[in-house]
């Protein structure tokens, strides 16, 4: 299952030798990393030690652990505002919720190091061992998600929103209607720029989906047997996720009035 998983540990020895460990079980296909980053917590900031790129050679594939290390930096907003925030949107870059990454924030405190990782396993026990040998703290958190379903919710709020105020602007005199009008221009406006934001995020989703297969095939061309086929699972998982998903928002689309094709 792809998940966001953190190590945190007291000493950035501890975490390196951990690291390490854990790049000899992703060559023995115990685990698959998408990407990986070593990061050292400093007062106000967050600073990367070291970000493995042989693990994430398409950039689209850091982009979630990448969000999820500026999380931690910190302060961010998460917030019930309608609007995306940005760090509602470095939330659904990684999958995330607030709960998981307030949870890793209060452990992770100065000083501390900690391994930031997407990762795919089929059971827990191997890193677990791993990383409680060096003394680290292990958070999981599968990926969700986020983003999708709030591109729902909004466009729908928006679209009733703005029929109900075309309504009213129509049954307005003339010389009171000014009022009315700017709230509907606004939520025009708005209603825009989050289809603007579906259009970017399902692109992204696309993109993510496409480096992820391409990596999974590149592993399976070298593996045999039950390895392979794992992977060959994997890959079918993630063509699958990403059609439904890519369905869920262009329904949402119609819904709102209006058809793209993802």
């Amino acid at each position: 299952m792809d998940k966001m998983l953190i190590a945190v540990f007291e000493r950035e020895g501890q975490a390196s030798a951990a690291a390490g460990a854990m790049r000899e079980l992703s060559k023995e296909d115990v685990l698959l990393i998408y990407a990986f980053a070593l990061i050292v917590k400093d007062v106000g900031k967050v600073s990367i030690v070291d970000f493995k790129s042989e693990f994430c050679r398409d950039p689209v594939l850091g982009v979630a652990t990448r969000s999820l290390i500026k999380l931690l930096a910190g302060p961010y907003c998460s917030g019930n505002s309608p609007a995306f925030t940005d760090g509602m949107v470095e939330m659904a870059n990684a999958g995330v919720d607030s709960i998981f990454v307030d949870q890793v924030a209060r452990h992770l405190s100065s000083g501390r190091a900690a391994i930031v990782s997407e990762i795919e396993e089929e059971t827990t026990n191997a890193m677990d061992t791993l990383i409680e040998s060096q003394g680290g703290t292990v958070f999981r958190c599968g990926r969700r998600e986020i983003m999708d379903v709030q591109i729902a919710k909004e466009l729908d709020a928006l679209q009733g929103e703005i029929q109900t105020l075309e309504m009213q602007v129509l049954q307005t005199p003339d010389g009171t209607r000014a009022q009315l009008q700017r709230r509907l221009d606004l939520a025009r406006a708005r209603f825009q720029a989050t289809k603007d934001q579906s259009r970017q995020h399902a692109a992204s989703i696309k993109r993510e989906a496409e480096a992820k297969i391409a990596l999974l095939q590149e592993r399976t061309a070298k593996a045999e047997g039950g390895i392979k086929a794992r992977l060959e699972t994997l890959a079918d998982e993630i063509r699958v996720d990403y059609v439904n998903r890519a369905t869920k928002l262009n329904l949402a689309w119609k819904l709102a009035g209006d058809v793209f094709a993802v």
